[in-house]
């Protein structure tokens, strides 16, 4: 139980940073902003990623449904 506890302890530490650290970059002024890099990076890239089909979708069902 302890062990758990501390899995959990760990993952909301790492979360709250990353999601801190991204609220301070999109939250900037505009003059801010514009000194880092036009490119979005870190969950902007990949959110699009959840709806698209994998290149082998047969296989992964195969895979899957045994």
């Amino acid at each position: 139980m302890v062990l758990v506890f501390l899995l959990i302890g760990f993952v909301v530490i790492i979360l709250m940073r990353v999601l801190k650290n991204d609220f301070a970059r999109y939250n900037m002024d505009d003059e801010e902003s514009e000194e880092l890099d036009s490119d979005d990076n870190g969950w902007k890239i990949i959110h699009t990623d959840v709806f698209r089909f994998p290149p082998q979708r047969s296989l992964l069902c195969a895979i899957l449904g045994e």
